[in-house]
């Protein structure tokens, strides 16, 4: 056998892999050659194997195996992440040597060295009590330099979200209201969020996000009377336009205001009442006389007075006032005329009534005024 066959590489291309971090010795991938002289004659098919191009010095190949190895420490991030190394494989027959070469392409992937970042760690948001479920709230998010699954987050509450008013999406970090509010039990909410990556082993954020969030009060209470029942006498002759009495509302909606509307709705037969607002304090309505009253018309009235505010929430209130009497009528007869008639000359001492009757009487009347 003569050597006239030069070696040559069976299977390319060739693509080798080396994470990031992996310290200076770390295989990468083996290329063998073949040579296809007579493996019998004078080293035909002893292969060496060398680097016409190690890429400034970062491989080296095993003269023997064909095995790739690093020189250095490479960075995803950091550093380019692939490479191309030129391999030679030569045989030994002397003096005449055949040789073959290849490219192989090293690259370099990713690994989990680093932890998600929260930017910002704070926010701040605010959310109607009445917002319904899926309703936006806000969305934090954060930073991995990593790439592919190590680079993926999920997103997790810690605390604060008692009980579940709100919920994270685990991919996205965006809130969304889950569940009921009430301004007036809870006023705001303070959600602490962790964030981990989706690598192995998985990364978790050192620091947590902190989520403020406030409540905004709607009007869903109606008023309320404090007390809701009342009871007062008047005389019969106050004044027309006098005050009788302040009903006292308060409303468990304490971020907002709303104008109230008072209305004397059942009792008021005789059209005597009214309630306006006080103008110093809206929250009051004060009782008023718009007509003479009279004892001997109607001595009891029996209100019933609703407040209502702007978004048509009311209640009412009962107010029993008792008209106490004046001297205000002067006596007189019931009939104002009586008729009466007497015997003439008839004695006080006339026993016999058989007499008295066959006697003429005399008719009077009499006029009381």
């Amino acid at each position: 056998d003569i050597n006239d066959k030069a070696p040559y590489f069976p299977s390319p291309p060739y693509i080798g892999t080396i994470e990031e971090n992996n310290p200076p010795g770390t295989s990468v991938i083996v290329v063998q050659a073949i040579d296809e002289d007579d493996p019998k004659e004078n080293g035909n098919t002893d292969l060496t194997y060398s680097l016409d191009d190690d890429s400034d010095g970062l491989f080296v190949i095993d003269s023997k195996t064909g095995l790739i190895s690093n020189t250095m420490t490479f960075d995803k991030e950091g550093d380019p992440d692939e490479y191309n190394v030129t391999v030679r494989a030569t045989d030994n027959r002397t003096p005449r040597q055949l040789s073959g070469t290849t490219v192989v392409t090293i690259r370099v992937v990713d690994a989990n060295d680093h932890k998600p970042i929260f930017e910002p760690l704070e926010y701040r948001a605010s959310v109607p009590e009445n917002a319904f479920p899926g309703f936006f709230v806000t969305q934090v998010s954060a930073t991995d330099i990593d790439l592919g699954f190590n680079g993926k987050f999920e997103f997790t509450t810690v605390s604060g979200n008692d009980p579940y008013a709100f919920y994270i999406n685990p991919a996205t970090g965006a809130i969304l209201m889950s569940g009921e509010l009430d301004y007036e039990t809870r006023p705001s909410y303070t959600l602490k969020i962790n964030v981990s990556d989706l690598g192995i082993p998985q990364q978790t954020s050192s620091e947590l996000a902190s989520v403020f969030i406030t409540i905004i009060d709607v009007n869903d209470h109606p008023p309320i009377f404090v007390p809701d029942t009342y009871s007062i006498s008047i005389n019969e002759d106050e004044p027309v336009g006098s005050s009788l009495l302040s009903l006292v509302t308060n409303d468990l909606d304490k971020g907002i205001e709303t104008r109230l509307w008072f209305t004397v709705e059942f009792g008021d037969s005789t059209d005597s009442f009214d309630v306006r607002p006080d103008p110093n304090n809206p929250s009051i309505g004060i009782l008023y006389i718009t007509a003479p009253l009279d004892r001997e018309t109607v001595s009891s009235y029996k209100l019933e007075i609703k407040a209502e505010d702007a978004d048509e929430l009311f209640v009412i209130c009962f107010v029993t006032v008792t008209v106490l009497d004046i001297n205000d009528n002067g006596p007189h007869f019931i009939p104002p005329i009586f008729f009466g008639s007497i015997v003439e000359k008839v004695s006080r001492s006339e026993e016999h009534t058989s007499e008295l009757q066959s006697r003429p009487h005399i008719s009077y009347a009499v006029f009381c005024l």
